[in-house]
């Protein structure tokens, strides 16, 4: 039971980083394409 926990833990971590991660790269590239059209 406690290795389920952790597992689910685990893959809840990763996928919450990943998300993270992915909202950041969608920043990044709307800031830069931003900065391309009205800079």
């Amino acid at each position: 039971a406690t290795t389920a926990i952790t597992t689910d833990g685990t893959a809840a971590i990763t996928e919450i980083g990943g998300a993270l991660i992915g909202l950041a790269g969608v920043a990044v590239v709307f800031k830069w394409a931003k900065g391309a059209i009205f800079g």
